[in-house]
């Protein structure tokens, strides 16, 4: 792997979905993760799901272990779902040994509540810019922006009634903006996104089954279906799963 900087940074996957139905396989097996294959390990940090009923973080982590090791992944789990877990040496100390860390989907802001300024991702970052992949799903992909975004009130009673609040992100992704399950977002949710976010941003729309993936600090779209990227209130560009992504829509990804 072409380091895009000096350090020898990880891949980065961002992906519309969790990226665990059975199509999905190739996208995983296409990753670059790091380390010998018997040594090899995805740690799942299921910080999206903090908030959810007690045992749901635990089950959706083990069935996301369960798929990724009938593909041939060994993962392990690292339990962090709130801000003392993300300082805990001992439910951290999993990180040091990743050859790639999984983010799952859930919750951006719950992510952001987790993991903002604490040693959980620090060691993340720091492991990502010497070489570790960092995968990160739907709401968790949100929250590695500048810009985050989540709804106000998680379940309205119509869909109708569906509004979005920004807040700072966690800052890997400065001037982007995700939006995942983008095939699924009506166009009215997607505008009022757009109108809540600074001038100056880059909106990504990922479609569930799609990835958005720098290697080497560059962008390319992988899995299925397309992501759609503009400028806010400009064009629209839709890039195709295996293509790459020009470097005037997306600049050079570096680690921060």
């Amino acid at each position: 792997m072409t380091a895009a900087s000096s350090t020898n940074q990880g891949q980065l996957a961002l992906l519309g979905g969790e990226g665990l139905r059975a199509d999905m396989r190739a996208l995983w097996e296409g990753l670059s993760i790091p380390h010998p294959a018997p040594e090899r390990r995805v740690v799942i940090v299921p910080a999206a799901l903090a908030g959810e009923k007690v045992g749901t973080p635990e089950r959706h982590a083990g069935l996301a272990g369960e798929t990724l090791g009938r593909w041939g992944i060994a993962t392990e789990v690292a339990l962090i779902i709130s801000p003392e877990d993300a300082n805990d040496n001992e439910l951290i100390e999993p990180l040091r040994q990743a050859s790639a860390v999984y983010l799952p989907g859930g919750d951006a802001r719950a992510t952001v509540n987790v993991l903002a300024g604490s040693a959980a991702w620090r060691l993340i970052r720091q492991e990502h810019r010497e070489g570790t992949t960092l995968v990160a799903a739907g709401g968790a992909a949100v929250a590695l922006g500048e810009v985050a975004f989540a709804p106000r009130q998680p379940a309205p009673p119509a869909l109708d009634a569906l509004s979005y609040e920004t807040f700072s992100g966690l800052g890997l992704l400065p001037g982007i903006v995700v939006l995942p399950y983008f095939n699924w977002l009506q166009e009215p949710l997607v505008r009022q996104v757009e109108a809540l976010c600074p001038a100056d941003v880059t909106l990504a729309g990922l479609d569930d089954q799609a990835a958005l993936v720098a290697t080497g600090g560059e962008w390319h779209v992988t899995g299925l279906g397309t992501v759609t990227i503009w400028q806010k209130g400009q064009r629209r560009y839709v890039i195709d799963a295996g293509r790459s992504v020009p470097a005037d829509l997306l600049p050079t990804y570096q680690t921060r």
